[in-house]
């Protein structure tokens, strides 16, 4: 990127640090936590640069009770302790694990489009900056769980999980499993794909033997004995098809080659313009 446009960048940035009214925030539902959602990323962007001023720094810490969620407070907290105040930075640190998202997910509130993406910043941060060294596991191991079984992914939550297994994957040493279908330990430096069959797996027993993170995956295959409940979500759907006269049609009677107009109707129950 030219140098040019990363100076203009960082300009702007120290203008949310040092002069925070003329941020504009259109449709914010809530202004102040939006703003210290803005103020805290400005903040680590330029301490990594150490280019943040660390008295604007301090006079946010003085408004931490507008955070929105945990994940500001650990921006904010990585800018301290990178521009030498280590002693509010811890104490934002220990605070942003103290602190849920307080808000309905709908709305938007500067800090990232879900808990998924979210908890993969927190990993990261965390990671990078060799910070919580006892957390950054149960960090990753919550990333986890909120991924496994989702429908579908948004681009900004594919992305999250790929930087978090990349992660992972860079971790030294090998690890080691005592499992239930093996007599003699499972060892390795990499991932390790096994197939079970369904008693092995209705026994299934996995214990970490060695001294690094064990990372334990279990996808199961089949077909259900029922149908699965209806989703309950917020959206509902319908499709009509129309001939060229704009009448209905049904798909049963159409041939290769006819022409029909599809009309799709989206209804919501509640405000989805963060999705």
């Amino acid at each position: 990127m030219p140098t040019d446009a990363i100076n203009r960048g960082n300009e702007r940035l120290l203008r949310y640090l040092q002069d925070p009214g003329m941020m504009s925030i259109p449709y914010a539902d809530n202004l102040k936590a939006s703003k210290f959602a803005f103020q805290s990323y400005a903040a680590l962007v330029l301490a990594r640069q150490q280019k943040a001023p660390l008295g604007a720094l301090r006079e946010i810490w003085e408004h931490r009770a507008d955070a929105a969620s945990g994940l500001l407070l650990l921006q904010l907290g990585v800018a301290l302790k990178t521009m030498g105040d280590a002693t509010r930075g811890e104490e934002a640190i220990v605070l942003a694990l103290k602190t849920p998202r307080n808000s309905d997910e709908r709305i938007w509130l500067g800090d990232y489009g879900s808990p998924l993406a979210r908890q993969r910043v927190n990993a990261l941060l965390a990671e990078e900056n060799k910070l919580l060294p006892d957390e950054q596991n149960t960090l990753l191991n919550t990333l986890s769980q909120q991924a496994f079984g989702e429908r579908w992914l948004s681009t900004q939550e594919s992305n999250a999980l790929f930087l978090a297994a990349r992660t992972i994957q860079d971790l030294p040493g090998k690890w080691q499993a005592q499992t239930s279908f093996s007599a003699e330990p499972l060892t390795g430096e990499k991932t390790l794909n096994s197939n079970l069959n369904s008693d092995q797996l209705a026994t299934l027993q996995v214990r970490n033997s060695g001294d690094q993170p064990l990372w334990l995956r279990v996808d199961a295959s089949g077909y259900p004995q029922s149908a699965p409940l209806p989703a309950k979500m917020c959206c509902k759907s319908s499709v009509i098809y129309l001939g060229t006269d704009g009448k209905s049609k049904s798909l049963d009677s159409l041939r290769s080659g006819d022409l029909v107009l599809v009309w799709l109707q989206v209804k919501a129950s509640n405000s989805v313009r963060m999705r």
